[in-house]
């Protein structure tokens, strides 16, 4: 299952922008595996979002959070 698919059908259904699933996974080569960071950056970008990485550390999260 591809849930980065899934969740850009979510942002564009929320935006009220029609996205086939098929298509986006026919343009962009994908598989049956989950899209790489890189592949969903390109994907919203070509959809038109603003789209960047942002590296996460725990570090920063209370230990109970």
């Amino acid at each position: 299952m591809q849930t980065g698919i899934k969740a850009l059908k979510v942002i564009a259904k929320l935006k009220q922008q029609q996205l086939d699933e098929r298509t986006l996974v026919q343009q962009h080569g994908l598989t049956s595996e989950e899209p790489s960071t890189d592949q969903m950056l390109r994907m919203l970008k070509q959809l038109g979002y603003v789209a960047k990485q942002k590296k996460l550390t725990l570090a920063k999260y209370p230990a109970n959070y």
